[in-house]
């Protein structure tokens, strides 16, 4: 291990619920066994490639709406069956949005609501329904505080609301709150306290019980990394103290909530499209790089991606020289959050694969996180086999014996657990 004062005295202090977190953190790469992974599916008819569509998931069909194909912006509603696998366009009646991307959508009623977005010419605030069952597009008017025109916002359904949330009005980002009443139309600019997000866009945002976590975007400089959370019954905003693999700032990308986790993919960091899936447990606010096996979707901005059972289902997206149209399936499967077993972890030690541990010290006045990088062939984990060692305690000495950036944490007082590699 890689630290200046190693005490000698054994880990006669250390709880067993102390071992239990050294041990559940130590190990921060999650694989998919081989039921879980990607799925790619072509088709010879198809919606032709586009980003910045919207879609949402109704009775097993994943319904999508406009976007952008690298020549013009569109106004088609296409409709895929996740069951039969196959695309169909819809021939609706009534007033359907105009050609648009980066707006929203989201499912109310069994309905579809689109909002927003930029038509190449102006930033839209217009506000449009369909009805799924009888196929009829009504645009809706409505009162109150209508928010300003924008693209690269989200939208949510809470309850009989739509929260909308931040955005790019053509001169600047934003970082306003708007609440749409479903039933009566009414627009409400929300007041919020706390700590808010700064201004973005091409942000995500998913609705966890009472709570919406807005994750990333851009704010015109830089592209975020960061996760809020707005308590939707108080609207007060707290920034979240994520620990973990901490993923790369993005924008453009998609995220999409499944047992207990939010899940992100793509989207760009300014120099390279990101190809990694990410998963946060919202219950511990840990991150971790997932490995998932098979043909993943493409790096790139704009996609489109919705849960369906425990499947996350993606669509579309560009590069600024492709623009997709194939059909990637992720599966999440119940395993997910199992990780690797004690077996198979015990044979990556034996092959030198290392691992970093982030020890947390708090003392009266003050708290620091302090990393240490372990970086010594991984004798860890002193239940994987007998001849490991008990985990020693470690007192810290200053911030700059740490440089790593780490994954979990552990306190206790002003000592913290490490791990005797001698």
């Amino acid at each position: 291990m890689v630290h200046s004062n190693k005490q000698t005295s054994n880990h006669s202090n250390a709880t067993s619920k102390d071992q239990q977190i050294v041990q559940e953190n130590a190990l921060v790469t999650r694989k998919h066994e081989e039921s879980v992974g990607w799925t790619k599916f072509s088709f010879d008819q198809a919606p032709c490639g586009r980003y910045g569509h919207r879609a949402i998931v109704h009775d097993g069909k994943l319904i999508l709406n406009g976007g952008y194909n690298g020549q013009e912006r569109l106004s088609d509603t296409q409709i895929y069956d996740m069951e039969k696998k196959v695309w169909s366009q819809i021939s609706a009646v009534g007033r359907p949005p105009s050609e648009r991307d980066c707006h929203s959508a989201i499912l109310y009623h069994s309905c579809m609501y689109i909002f927003g977005g930029g038509d190449g010419f102006r930033w839209l605030n217009d506000l449009h329904k369909y009805d799924i069952a009888n196929k009829v597009w009504t645009k809706l008017r409505t009162k109150g505080d209508i928010p300003p025109g924008r693209a690269g916002h989200s939208a949510n359904q809470y309850k009989h609301y739509m929260i909308v949330f931040a955005g790019w009005n053509g001169s600047h980002t934003l970082n306003d709150l708007y609440a749409l009443n479903l039933n009566t139309l009414v627009w409400t600019k929300v007041r919020t306290t706390g700590q808010s997000p700064q201004a973005r866009d091409s942000h995500t945002a998913n609705v966890v019980d009472d709570a919406l976590y807005v994750i990333g975007g851009g704010d015109g400089k830089q592209r975020l990394n960061d996760m809020y959370k707005l308590n939707l019954k108080t609207w007060t905003w707290t920034k979240q103290a994520c620990i973990g693999d901490i993923n790369a700032g993005r924008a453009g990308h998609v995220s999409v909530y499944y047992n207990g986790s939010i899940f992100i993919y793509g989207g760009g960091d300014g120099s390279k499209w990101l190809e990694e899936v990410y998963e946060c447990n919202l219950k511990s606010m840990k991150w971790y790089m997932i490995e998932a096996k098979g043909n993943n979707a493409p790096g790139c901005y704009g996609l489109s991606g919705v849960v369906h059972q425990n499947n996350m289902i993606l669509f579309g997206g560009g590069d600024g020289r492709h623009w997709y149209n194939s059909v990637y399936v992720y599966k999440l499967g119940d395993n997910i959050r199992q990780g690797e077993t004690k077996n198979k972890a015990y044979k990556n030690l034996q092959k030198n694969v290392f691992v970093d541990i982030t020890f947390r010290f708090t003392s009266q006045d003050e708290e620091e996180e302090l990393r240490i990088n372990v970086g010594a062939p991984l004798k860890m984990l002193h239940d994987l086999n007998p001849i490991v060692k008990e985990p020693m305690m470690i007192s810290p000495t200053s911030p700059q014996d740490y440089q790593d950036v780490n994954r979990g944490f552990l306190r206790n007082g002003n000592h913290a657990y490490g791990i005797d590699t001698n």
